[in-house]
Parts: structure tokens; C-alpha cells; sequence
């Protein structure tokens, strides 16, 4: 359950609204850190992405977030081929 949904405007709980479109991870964070929005991230994002004034906090009811690579299929090379075969292999161990 999330706590502390009353310090946030109204507009960020109302299901149709949306918030600033962003294209990538530094995009993001800028807006949370600049208070236009919420974001939901994996657990090892407040390990490998630290920002000043952001605190995460854990949805401790959610299930587990998995990670899957992902490239377009013009994109394919040899190189994309053996970091899946590497990936794979070491998921496999695990």
C-alpha cells in the first residue's frame, strides 16, 4: 500500500490524467526530481541510480519485475546474438 498519497496534487490520482511525456531515464528522474510526476521503477534503481532529494520506496505488495532484452530485429548482429546467448546461459544457472 502506498503512503503519502495526500501530499500529492489530485491530478496524480485521477486515472486519465497524464504527466510529461519522457523518452528516457534521465528524462524521468528529471521530472520526479522537478515534482511534475511519480514514477514506478525496479527495486535496484534506488542501488544503481541514486538522485539527490528522490526517495524510493517499496511496493511491497507488487509482484517481482523481470528483465528481458529487447532490440529491433533490423538490429540483430552477431554481437546482439552472443550477449542473448550469454544472458541466457547465465539465467539458466541461476
Amino acid at each position: 500500500m502506498l503512503r503519502g498519497l495526500d501530499r500529492f496534487p489530485v491530478e496524480f490520482l485521477d486515472k486519465d490524467a497524464r504527466g510529461p511525456e519522457v523518452a528516457t531515464w534521465h528524462e524521468d528522474m528529471s521530472v520526479v526530481h522537478s515534482g511534475e510526476a511519480v514514477t514506478a521503477v525496479v527495486a535496484e534503481a534506488a542501488r544503481y541510480y541514486p538522485w539527490p532529494d528522490l526517495v524510493y520506496l517499496p511496493v511491497r505488495d507488487a509482484p517481482p519485475c523481470r528483465w528481458v532484452l529487447v532490440w529491433r530485429t533490423a538490429g540483430e548482429t552477431p554481437l546482439v546474438r552472443a550477449l542473448a546467448q550469454a544472458a541466457h546461459d547465465t539465467a539458466n544457472r541461476a
